[in-house]
């Protein structure tokens, strides 16, 4: 897949991701929002350092298994790899427990994207027909991500509905002494009181 596409043909990237399984519902209505309609779906025993072990007890072996996960193929053209990625990696953390809703992209004027163009009123109409206490807004912090996350809080807001974006900042593992001057601005911005 080295290089661009021939004229004519499309390039397509292949996404893996191991997941709980109780998400995968979520993950395939959020994958097929963003219009991706068929992955692969197989049971994932001894991925990473959930592999299990056996055990003796009373002259008996048993196999312990730890927990049960899925993994999922996906396979998309380029144009779309971004947003599958997006909500792979939010999957992957498992840290979210909750509903998706892709957007589309990114409001980006020099790019003829303009927010007409996102899925805006979906989730206006979600908000109207589900309860709903928390928009998590998960954009990049590029210029386009920070307009967009702007614009969604102000369009959004509503009594009763809290708006946040996810924290920004260093990586995990890393030093101060790799970070520019923005990202550690964000970092602060970003802080947590632990009192």
């Amino acid at each position: 897949m080295g290089g661009p596409a021939k004229p004519g043909l499309i390039d397509m990237k292949k996404i893996e991701a191991v997941i709980k399984p109780f998400k995968l519902d979520e993950v395939k209505e959020a994958l097929h929002e963003v219009g991706l309609q068929g992955i692969t779906v197989v049971e994932a025993k001894g991925f990473g350092r959930q592999k299990g072990h056996t055990e003796l007890y009373r002259g008996a072996e048993y196999v312990v298994d730890f927990l049960p996960k899925v993994k999922i193929e996906v396979i998309c053209e380029d144009s779309v790899v971004e947003r599958a990625v997006d909500i792979l990696s939010v999957e992957k953390s498992g840290t979210f427990r909750g509903k998706f809703h892709v957007l589309g992209g990114k409001i980006s004027p020099l790019d003829g994207v303009e927010p007409e163009d996102l899925r805006i009123a979906e989730l206006e109409t979600r908000l109207s027909n589900e309860t709903i206490k928390e928009i998590i807004i998960a954009l990049g912090t590029d210029v386009e991500g920070d307009a967009t996350s702007n614009y969604l809080a102000k369009r959004l807001a509503r009594s009763g509905l809290k708006i946040s974006r996810i924290g920004f900042g260093l990586p995990a593992g890393s030093g101060l002494e790799f970070a520019d001057e923005l990202t550690l601005s964000r970092a602060l911005e970003g802080r947590r009181d632990m009192s």
